[in-house]
C-alpha cells in the first residue's frame, strides 16, 4: 500500500491510496466513492485488498482528505479528477482496465469512459443512476423538499476532513445537476464489458434506473440485492464477490477483454437477483435448483424463491441430501414421474419419515404408456424447436390433471400461508426434472407473469443440472443418429420452450387460459396463487433464507 496524492490543474490535492502497486502487470483498477462519501467507505478498502491487480481509490474533490470545497453534486468537476488521476498514471506506465464506481462516483465513471482516449475494458457500475430528471427532491430527503418551498434553497450537509460543512442549494443549481442523463453509454465500444448493479429497497437511486442503461447497452448485466440499501450495509461481501466474479481472473486477460453475447434482447433476461442460491447442493439429486428469484414483466416484483424447488429423480436421494430438503424446509413432494417407472415405496416411506408429504401425479399414468411414447417423442425433438413444440403440446394436455393439482395444493390456506411466510416450500420431480417438470415450471412461472425469455431461461438451465447418461448411446442407434446429434437435443433449447409458449398463447389466448380451460384451475385460484408467489421488491418482508451451501448462483 502507498498513500499517493496527484494534484490537478487548479492545484487541488486529490489524496488516494495505491494497493498493490509491486505487480508486474501494470494494469490498474479505479475504485471510485459517491456523494458524501470517501475513499475507504463501504466496501472500498476491502474489494481493493481483495483484488489480484492494484487499484488506486481516492476522494474526490472537497471530500474526505482531499482539497476543493464541498458543493452540491458537480459531475463535471467529478470528471475533471478522473482525468487528473488518469494522466498520472499514464505518465507512470500504467493503464486502467477496469473501474468500480458507487452513485455519483459512477455516474462521472460513464462519462469519463466515453471520452478517455482509450477504452475501459471492464466497468462495474453500482447504484448509478442512469437519469436525474425522474429524482423528485421530495424523495431524495423531505426536509430539503420543505426548505426549498419555504426558503428557495435547501441546506446541503456534509463532511469534510471531519468537519460538519453546510452549503446553500439553489433551484437552479438543483436542476442543473439534475439534467444529465447517461444515453451516451450506448457509444460505448464493443468490447467493453458493464455490470450494473443495483439495491431492491434502495430510495436514492432505484433499481428501476438500470433498466435505462440496459436499454443503451444491450449486453449489459444486471445484479439486484432485493433487500439492499443505497449505502450497501450489510451487503459488502456480496458487492466484493461480484465484482471478482466478473474481472477477469487472469492477469494475461486484462487487455484482451471481450463482451458477453447476451442470449436474447431482452433486457429482464439479463437480470438477475441475488438472494438465495439457484442451485443449492442436494447429494445424490440432479437438476434441482430454485424456481424463485426471477424479476416479474412489471419490473416491480419478483417471483417469490425459497418456496418452489424442481427436480430430478430423488430415488438415490441420501441421507445428508434429505438432511438439506429439511434445511430447505420442504413440506411436500411432487412426483410427477409414472406409477411404475420406478419403486416408490422406499422413497414415499423416508419422506413420511422426516414429515414430508409425498403425492405421486403422474404425467403418464403407467411406464409401458411412456415407453410407447418415447421413440416418437426422440425423433420429433430431433426436428428443432417446431419438434419441442409438438411434443411439449400433447405433454401440457396428458400433465394438464397433474399440474391442476399442484397449483390447487398451493393455493390451500394452510400451504399458501406457509409458502408466503417463508415457513416452507415444495419440490416437483421427474426422472430428469426436464421436460415434465419443466412444463408445469413453465405455467407457474407464466401464471406470474415472469417474462417469456426469462421462463426460457430456466428451463434451458437444464443443460447445466443434467449429465449424459449411458443410455444415450444405445438410445443414438435406436433413433439412427449420432450421439452429438442426441446430445444437442438434451441440451435443453431455448428457443424450444418459446415456441412451447407462442404454441399455447396461439391456442388459448394466454398461459392463464391453459391453466383455467384445461387444468381446470379457476381465475380465483390464479389470482390467489399470485398473491402467495409475487413478492414486492419495496413493501413486503421476507424472512432470511436458510444457510445451504450452493454450487452456482444463477
Amino acid at each position: 500500500m502507498v498513500n499517493l496524492t496527484i494534484t490537478n490543474e487548479q492545484g487541488e490535492r486529490l489524496v488516494g491510496i495505491l494497493e498493490k502497486p509491486h505487480l508486474k502487470e501494470r494494469g490498474l483498477v479505479l475504485i471510485l466513492h459517491g456523494f458524501l462519501a470517501h475513499k475507504d467507505a463501504m466496501y472500498q478498502k476491502k474489494l481493493a485488498l481483495s483484488l489480484p491487480y492494484a487499484s488506486y481509490r481516492f476522494d474526490f474533490y472537497g471530500h474526505g482528505e482531499s482539497d476543493g470545497v464541498l458543493e452540491y453534486p458537480n459531475v463535471i468537476k467529478g470528471v475533471a479528477n478522473l482525468k487528473t488521476v488518469a494522466r498520472h498514471f499514464e505518465t507512470q506506465g500504467w493503464f486502467i482496465f477496469a473501474m468500480v464506481g458507487h452513485s455519483g462516483g459512477a455516474f462521472a465513471m460513464h462519462d469519463f469512459a466515453l471520452h478517455w482516449h482509450r477504452p475501459i475494458q471492464h466497468i462495474v457500475s453500482i447504484s448509478c443512476r442512469f437519469e436525474f430528471a425522474s429524482a423528485k427532491l421530495i424523495d431524495i430527503n423531505p426536509m430539503w423538499d420543505k426548505q426549498m418551498n419555504e426558503l428557495g434553497y435547501f441546506l446541503w450537509e456534509g463532511s469534510y476532513r471531519g468537519e460538519k460543512r453546510v452549503s446553500n442549494v439553489t433551484k437552479k443549481q438543483f436542476l442543473d445537476a439534475h439534467a444529465l442523463v447517461n444515453t451516451h453509454c450506448k457509444d460505448y465500444p464493443v468490447g467493453t464489458r458493464v455490470l450494473l448493479i443495483y439495491c431492491g429497497k434502495d430510495l436514492i437511486v432505484p433499481y428501476e434506473q438500470g433498466f435505462g442503461f440496459q436499454q443503451a447497452l444491450p449486453e449489459a448485466e444486471m445484479v439486484i440485492l432485493p433487500k439492499a440499501q443505497h449505502h450497501l450495509s450489510g451487503f459488502h461481501g456480496e458487492i466484493i464477490k461480484e465484482v471478482l466474479q466478473f474481472l477477469p481472473g487472469d492477469h494475461n486477460a486484462i487487455s484482451t477483454g471481450s463482451a458477453d453475447v447476451a442470449q436474447t434482447s431482452s433486457p429482464l433476461a439479463r437480470v438477475r437477483l441475488v438472494d438465495t442460491p439457484r442451485w443449492p447442493l442436494i447429494d445424490k439429486a440432479k437438476n434441482f435448483r430454485d424456481v424463485g428469484g426471477y424479476m416479474l414483466h412489471n419490473r416491480k416484483q419478483y417471483l417469490r424463491n425459497g418456496s418452489l424447488y424442481r427436480s430430478g429423480s430423488l430415488q438415490s436421494l441420501s441421507a445428508s441430501g434429505w438432511d438439506t430438503l429439511g434445511k430447505l424446509h420442504v413440506q411436500a413432494v411432487f412426483d410427477l414421474g409414472a406409477v411404475n417407472e420406478a419403486p416408490i415405496g422406499a422413497l414415499k416411506s423416508e419422506a413420511l419419515c422426516r414429515s414430508i408429504a409425498y403425492y405421486s401425479v403422474p404425467v403418464y399414468h403407467t411406464l409401458d404408456q411412456q415407453r410407447k411414447d418415447n421413440i416418437k417423442r426422440w425423433r420429433q425433438f430431433m426436428q428443432g424447436p417446431d419438434g419441442f413444440a409438438d411434443v411439449y403440446m400433447d405433454l401440457l394436455h396428458s400433465g394438464s390433471q397433474a399440474y391442476g393439482t399442484i397449483l390447487r395444493y398451493m393455493v390451500q390456506h394452510d400451504v399458501a400461508t406457509y409458502l408466503a411466510q417463508g415457513k416452507g416450500s415444495i419440490v416437483v420431480c421427474s426422472k430428469s426434472g426436464r421436460d415434465r417438470v419443466g412444463l408445469f415450471t413453465m405455467l407457474l412461472m407464466g401464471l406470474c407473469h415472469v417474462d417469456d425469455a426469462l421462463i426460457a431461461k430456466d428451463y434451458a438451465l437444464s443443460a447445466k443440472g443434467l449429465q449424459v447418461d449411458n443410455e444415450l448411446a444405445a438410445l443414438a442407434k435406436t433413433l439412427q443418429c449420432t450421439l452429438d446429434e442426441l446430445k444437442r437435443v438434451t441440451a435443453s433449447p431455448y428457443h424450444a420452450m418459446i415456441k412451447t409458449i407462442e404454441r399455447v398463447r396461439l391456442t388459448y389466448g394466454s398461459i392463464e387460459g391453459f391453466v383455467q380451460q384445461v387444468c381446470g384451475v379457476s381465475a380465483q385460484e390464479c389470482d390467489q396463487l399470485r398473491a402467495v408467489m409475487q413478492v414486492d421488491f419495496r413493501r413486503q418482508k421476507r424472512k432470511a433464507p436458510p444457510k445451504v451451501v450452493a454450487t452456482a448462483n444463477l
